[in-house]
Parts: C-alpha cells; sequence; structure tokens
C-alpha cells in the first residue's frame, strides 16, 4: 500500500473519530491539539507525504480503535505506532 492510499485511510479514520485536520505553516511536524471543544490535527503543509503519514498515523495510535474497521495494513501500521510510544515511556 503507498503511503497516497495510506494518508487517505488515515484522513478518514481521523474524520470518523471527529477530528478536523489542517495543514498550516508550522516550524515542527505539528500533531493533536484542541481549538475550543474541536480536536484537531494540525500538520506542516511542507512536510513530506511520508512525514505527514508519520505524524497522523502517530497520532491517530492514541486513540481507541478496537470497534473500528480499519484496512489491515493501516491497523498494522497504527499498531506499530501505538507499540513505538510505549516503549518510550518505559
Amino acid at each position: 500500500m503507498d503511503d497516497v492510499s495510506i494518508l487517505r485511510e488515515l484522513e478518514n479514520l481521523a474524520d470518523e473519530l471527529g477530528l478536523d485536520i489542517r495543514y498550516e505553516s508550522i516550524e515542527s511536524y505539528g500533531g493533536l491539539c484542541r481549538v475550543g471543544d474541536k480536536r484537531c490535527l494540525i500538520l506542516n503543509k511542507s512536510s513530506s507525504l511520508t512525514e505527514v503519514v508519520g505524524v497522523v498515523s502517530q497520532a491517530l495510535s492514541r486513540f481507541p480503535l478496537e470497534d473500528i474497521f480499519i484496512n489491515p495494513h493501516v491497523r498494522e501500521l497504527l499498531q506499530e505506532r501505538a507499540d513505538q510510544s510505549l516503549l518510550k515511556t518505559l
């Protein structure tokens, strides 16, 4: 599965979770934030596709996804990101 297809799946998942995705001119890669009562995922519009996939998958891996159908390849990517986050906290 190529990065364009993965990003499309991740964007659909974010929408299903009620997250707005915004591409902005920022100095970091981006991440989750809250604007008022709305959760957002802010991404650097200058980031490469690979970097965007990494940031989005990292952010979405924090959500409970067990009851949502996700493409198996994308689910595996999200699980890898969740595992990496867990290892960083140990």
